[in-house]
């Protein structure tokens, strides 16, 4: 795997993903549609498609964002069904996905859960590779940036479409590099670390002796207590935990009150300022 780092762009094989989800967080929310298209050669030589039946139903809000009904998932396959040919397809092709960082704590999570190792591909993000390499636009959305750049718009917020959408949305961003730049140079340039390592829950669960009550309280949708804060006076807390997101800039739980406020939005618990349950 490492020798691809040193590979020319139009020598790659790329696969372009996109996950769709029944909320915002790993491990409390589940994928419902996922999707992704094959390139190689200069074309799209693969693609795959499944609406995914989620542990729950799925709320108002986010049916308006994506709209996938309870209805056209309530006879899908499952993700134990889905996850082994969607790993197939990928192969060991270069993956890219719009706000990667999202789809990636979903994906990794799932793989985990269901005893697969973690993949070694390496993962390109398009919209941190669109804000070093596209100026002007209003702002670095996958749709605003479609419409910007006049690419092929499809069916916005469903997997397959958007899919294709970041895949023209990377190649535009490779046409605008040098003719000889390689996959570690783009790597460089996202200035973030997507290896999929840094997804792993299980990483936190052998290293963390509260870790697995937190998933438990999650899952059972039950309060969390937990001491947080500095090392000397750390705060005891209550909360109903909503799910666990590792992100580069820090990795968090993303909680509410048990008795929230249903405009409050969650609020954050950086995992590495929790000191013990």
């Amino acid at each position: 795997m490492e020798q691809i780092l040193s590979a020319g762009l139009k020598n790659l094989e790329i696969v372009s993903f996109d996950t769709e989800t029944s909320g915002a967080f790993p491990v409390g929310n589940d994928i419902v549609e996922l999707a992704a298209v094959k390139w190689k050669n200069g074309e799209i030589i693969g693609e795959f498609q499944s609406l995914i039946k989620p542990r729950e139903p799925m709320g108002d809000f986010i049916i308006s964002i994506h709209r996938i009904t309870n209805e056209m998932v309530s006879d899908a396959p499952t993700m134990e069904t889905v996850l082994p040919s969607f790993l197939s397809f990928i192969g060991e092709a270069v993956l890219v996905a719009h706000h990667a960082p999202f789809d990636l704590g979903f994906l990794a999570y799932d793989i985990e859960r269901l005893g697969y190792r973690l993949p070694q591909n390496r993962v390109l993000c398009s919209s941190l590779l669109s804000r070093t390499l596209i100026s002007g636009a209003p702002n670095h959305r996958l749709q605003t940036l479609v419409e910007f750049l006049n690419l092929h718009k499809g069916d916005a917020h469903r997997a397959l479409d958007d899919s294709k959408a970041c895949l023209g949305l990377l190649l535009e961003c490779f046409s605008r590099l040098s003719h000889d730049c390689t996959l570690e140079k783009v790597m460089e340039l996202m200035g973030k670390d997507l290896s999929w390592r840094r997804y792993s829950l299980e990483y936190y669960r052998k290293s963390e002796h509260w870790f697995s009550s937190l998933i438990d309280s999650i899952n059972q949708k039950s309060t969390f207590r937990f001491l947080y804060g500095g090392k000397t006076y750390p705060e005891e807390k209550i909360k109903i935990c909503q799910g666990v997101v590792r992100n580069p800039d820090g990795d968090f739980i993303a909680c509410v009150d048990p008795q929230p406020d249903p405009t409050a939005r969650p609020k954050r618990y950086y995992l590495s300022r929790i000191r013990g349950v």
